[in-house]
């Protein structure tokens, strides 16, 4: 499964589970679940590649904003890359909504 995708499935669960708590198909304790959930997607990735998007950005030191650039280009030239997105995606997936 592409990057992608795994970010709508995981999407399209949320929001079917959300919407179970809603109908009272499930309880509230999905919610807690979910807030949980979204707290480690942020610590365990999304902040994690934010700070370093951002270091990089803001680097003032020519020497490691060339070495940035070069680190850059060899990650997009790797074919073995594709597999670190695979697990990127396995990352923000975790656990299923107990619906």
């Amino acid at each position: 499964m592409d990057p992608s995708a795994a970010t709508v499935s995981v999407r399209t669960r949320k929001q079917q589970g959300l919407a179970a708590v809603l109908a009272r198909r499930a309880p509230e304790s999905v919610l807690d679940f979910y807030a949980t959930e979204r707290r480690r997607v942020f610590l365990e990735v999304s902040s994690p590649i934010a700070s370093d998007f951002k270091r990089r950005m803001s680097e003032k030191d020519l020497g490691r904003q060339r070495a940035d650039f070069e680190e850059f280009r060899r990650q997009a030239e790797d074919p073995e890359r594709l597999s670190l997105s695979t697990a990127l995606s396995k990352l923000v997936e975790g656990q299923p909504m107990p619906v």
